[in-house]
């Protein structure tokens, strides 16, 4: 049976205290700020790759932290909204290893496509290249690329890739147009849905078994909501690693604490 399968089950059983949680929405966050603290450490100082790639940068502040403390590094943050990239934009100083980009990312074959803002959104609306049902929107075009197209003349040169992605039910889609990124992989961060939270996007069911394909195991997850939140996948022999594995230790622990605080 697939390793995703039992890292499902176990997750489920040890975990059921946040899982059945709906209204505590404080014991959500915590569980994803240990999570970040876990992937960034990681990330940082013990993987410390060559290239690192976000999608769905949003403001970029993981991205363009670590091509700060990582000069040899290449750094590439996707942000598909227009209007949170104009507002971010001015934030970074102008750096040679640093590239924030107004594109979306996908498995699409296009120049351009179709990006869904919701009527009177905010800079944090979700907003995506999917719909949600009985949800009004207004339509921007956006350039579109694919990962493997995009790095087509620099993938040669680096060897150790991490990648960031929270596409808002594009997961799937991003991944996709990567394959060959992916082999030059040790490390992914992504936001996943288990339900079909915008209409046609693919779900973490798609996810699993796409991504062992390429050797990857999940590692560990948060609980940012019941049907959404974010899996940390590896290579499967770094999962085994002496140092990641003290650090699953950890962030197990510091996560049982949290569901046992809470009162159902």
């Amino acid at each position: 049976m697939n390793s995703w399968y039992y890292f499902e089950l176990i997750n489920q059983y040890l975990f059921s205290n946040l899982l059945k949680n709906t209204h505590q929405k404080e014991f959500f966050l915590k569980t994803n700020i240990e999570h970040e603290k876990l992937f960034k450490n990681l990330i940082f100082n013990i993987l410390k790759p060559d290239m690192l790639v976000e999608v769905g940068a949003y403001e970029a502040s993981f991205s363009y932290q670590y091509s700060k403390i990582n000069s040899m590094s290449q750094v590439f943050a996707f942000e598909a909204d227009p209007e949170n990239f104009n507002h971010f934009t001015s934030s970074f100083e102008n750096k040679k290893n640093f590239n924030y980009l107004n594109a979306i990312v996908s498995n699409e074959k296009k120049d351009y496509l179709n990006f869904y803002k919701k009527i009177d959104s905010s800079l944090v609306s979700n907003n995506s290249i999917f719909k949600k049902k009985n949800q009004l929107y207004n339509v921007v075009t956006i350039k579109n690329i694919r990962l493997d197209e995009f790095f087509e003349n620099l993938i040669s040169s680096v060897n150790n890739i991490s990648l960031r992605i929270d596409a808002e039910g594009g997961a799937y889609d991003v991944l996709k147009s990567g394959q060959n990124l992916l082999k030059k992989t040790s490390a992914i961060y992504v936001e996943v849905e288990d339900y079909e939270v915008w209409q046609n996007q693919k779900t973490v069911f798609d996810i699993y078994p796409f991504l062992e394909e390429f050797d990857f195991v999940p590692f560990t997850r948060d609980f940012q909501t019941p049907g959404q939140y974010n899996v940390f996948f590896i290579k499967k022999n770094l999962s085994l690693d002496r140092k990641f594995r003290a650090h699953l230790v950890n962030y197990i622990s510091k996560i049982l604490e949290i569901s046992n605080s809470i009162k159902i």
